[in-house]
């Protein structure tokens, strides 16, 4: 499974801690909140970001990501809901996409179903 950190407004709200990095390595005690998806989950991720910061924080894309909104936290309830995730479904927390499953071009064109 390939997972693709993005963020929203959640960047430009936590500026200026999201100027040079994306939101997804900020530290919420002693982990940020990659490396606590990186345990849970057990692979490596990469982020689609702002332009400017894509050189040092690169994308890599696959047929089929997984793509997270690093500012939730993650729960056992939001890991089993992403498990039973389908093709082209995404998650929302009170209207707003917290996790989908497709391909880049299903992404970026924000026609998806939420649970």
């Amino acid at each position: 499974m390939n997972v693709i950190l993005f963020t929203e407004d959640e960047q430009q709200k936590l500026l200026p801690l999201t100027f040079m990095k994306p939101a997804g390595e900020l530290r919420m005690g002693i982990l940020s909140f990659r490396e606590r998806w990186v345990k849970l989950l057990g692979i490596k991720i990469s982020y689609q970001t702002l332009p400017y910061l894509s050189d040092l924080y690169p994308k890599v894309e696959e047929e089929r990501n997984l793509f997270l909104n690093p500012t939730y936290f993650p729960t056992m309830e939001f890991y089993d809901a992403l498990l039973n995730l389908k093709e082209g479904k995404a998650l929302s927390y009170k209207s707003k996409v917290i996790a989908l499953y497709g391909s880049v071009q299903a992404f970026a064109s924000k026609n998806w179903e939420t649970k």
